[in-house]
């Protein structure tokens, strides 16, 4: 089965996004796009991904050992469109499938696991693309720059988001420790809902905000629910989109 790249940087951008939340992933592949929906190893946050960088005559699901290292081989594919990579369906008893490539001055051959060896999130990925909070604001990704970086100010590994006047505000802490070192940012100017008062709000991993802001993101919308507490961030880069749900950890 022939694959097609389309854009090689599109969906190398693609693959190291979903590098930044699991270094395993099941890739599903359709005849107009490519999804991903994957969830940290810490299970408080999930990503869901979709390109159309690459195109293929038939669905398949593509179960990926290593995204880094396909990531690798991709980067040394000398054209930006190619049509000789191939999806090689365990050829014989003792080979599983595998990826090929062959060019003039490249080839490699990169092994999947086989079905069902990497497992999927529970959730459904068209309830994760429709899920919003009821408080909803943009945020300038500068800010989440700044928030990452203010981790080496405090040790938390919790970020509180709340609404304070007309703004939304990030604190690490750790509320559960009394002698922490804490610090609060203004994430963004404007929102638009109900308040999220500090006392209320439920602690988010601060992995999901790295993870986030190592996509650099030109985009960021984002929502909180008032009663649930789960939060979202919408992010566009320079070549894909992609959607973040993030759960409260223990408070």
């Amino acid at each position: 089965m022939n694959i097609t790249i389309k854009d090689k940087d599109k969906l190398i951008d693609f693959l190291n996004n979903i590098a930044l939340v699991r270094d395993v992933c099941v890739l599903t592949i359709e005849k107009d796009k490519m999804w991903c929906l994957v969830q940290s190893a810490c299970t408080t946050f999930l990503m869901y991904s979709e390109t159309d960088a690459i195109g293929c005559s038939t669905n398949v699901e593509l179960n990926i050992p290593d995204i880094r290292r396909l990531v690798w081989s991709l980067e040394r594919i000398d054209t930006d469109v190619c049509n000789e990579l191939e999806i090689m369906s365990k050829p014989n008893s003792n080979t599983g499938a595998y990826i090929n490539y062959k060019s003039k001055i490249m080839r490699f051959r990169y092994y999947l696991l086989g079905d069902k060896r990497v497992a999927k999130p529970k959730a459904n990925p068209e309830n994760i693309k429709k899920f919003e909070g009821d408080c909803k604001f943009t945020v300038n990704p500068a800010n989440l720059v700044e928030i990452v970086k203010a981790r080496s100010f405090t040790t938390a590994t919790k970020a509180y988001f709340y609404s304070k006047e007309s703004s939304i505000h990030c604190c690490l802490d750790d509320r559960r420790e009394s002698s922490m070192d804490s610090v609060t940012l203004m994430l963004s100017e404007h929102y638009d809902g109900p308040d999220i008062i500090s006392e209320d709000s439920k602690p988010m991993n601060m992995e999901a905000i790295q993870a986030l802001v190592g996509t650099k993101p030109e985009l960021v919308e984002s929502t909180l629910d008032s009663s649930k507490g789960i939060m979202t961030f919408n992010i566009k880069t320079k070549h894909n989109k992609a959607k973040y749900i993030l759960t409260p950890m223990i408070k």
